[in-house]
């Protein structure tokens, strides 16, 4: 098991420890569901049409939400966009124990690790690394916003990989919006316009026509807002509410109150 399934199934343990320890319901779910989930329903503009959400931070994923609904897949995996295979290289080894994926390529630990190895190309952090001893996320946001070169090239040579295989997704399944977040957000507005464009290029007609592609609204709370909300619908919905409203908590009900949980899925 590699990967985001790996994850969901780690999450999912973690859940049932929850559940099972202090009796109480507990719904979990991957970091880009609840994300989308939370843009769809409270991000800015609100339009209520098929959403896209693009995470891309320390990992590279996907969440899509069809008709208000988030789209999971049979084991929960869908939108696992970082474990696509993109190229051949052998050295773009990933952390799941495969090679080539798209996470080795494009996302934030592969951008610090390029940094490390060639931070003698940026006086900007090489400094850092001699200083501390680590090129952290911030470093290289700090270093994108000086429009350092080699901080500059890293950036855009991501930008252009998520945004083919962002391209292909919307291709595919042809949202209303697309919506860019995570940390890559706080390198400045340089990852978005270069994505976008590259989008719009690779895209059809009719995908792109209504298109809107925008960053995330949230103030990076995005991912927390959905988990609240994914908690409060299963919670107020009419078949769990009835279960333990008279008694006024629903700790103590855990395995009978996730039996009734509404369908998010």
């Amino acid at each position: 098991m590699r990967g985001h399934a790996a994850g969901v199934a780690r999450h999912r343990r973690g859940g049932s420890w929850l559940r099972d320890h202090y009796d109480a319901p507990v719904w979990v779910d991957n970091d880009a569901n609840l994300m989308a989930f939370g843009e769809w329903t409270r991000g800015v503009p609100r339009d209520g049409r098929d959403l896209l959400f693009l995470k891309v931070g320390t990992g590279v994923g996907a969440g899509l939400i069809v008709r208000g609904r988030v789209l999971r897949g049979q084991q929960g995996a869908a939108g696992d966009i970082g474990h696509m295979h993109i190229t051949d290289d052998p050295e773009a080894r990933c952390r799941c124990g495969r090679t080539g994926c798209l996470e080795a390529v494009a996302s934030g630990w592969a951008l610090l690790r390029r940094a490390t190895q060639q931070a003698s190309e940026s006086p900007l952090l090489s400094r850092v690394l001699r200083e501390r001893g680590e090129i952290k996320g911030g470093d290289l946001g700090e270093a994108v916003r000086a429009k350092d070169p080699f901080a500059v090239r890293l950036v855009d040579e991501a930008s252009e990989v998520i945004a083919g295989v962002t391209a292909n997704l919307l291709n595919f399944c042809n949202p209303g919006v697309l919506v860019v977040g995570g940390g890559v957000l706080r390198t400045g507005t340089r990852f978005l316009d270069q994505l976008s464009r590259t989008v719009l290029e690779r895209c059809t007609d009719l995908v792109r026509r209504d298109l809107t592609i925008r960053p995330a609204s949230l103030d990076h709370l995005e991912g927390v807002t959905g988990a609240g909300l994914l908690a409060a619908e299963n919670l107020l919905a009419p078949a769990a509410l009835s279960r333990w409203i008279d008694r006024g908590t629903p700790l103590g009900q855990a395995a009978l109150l996730q039996r009734f949980s509404a369908d998010l899925a």
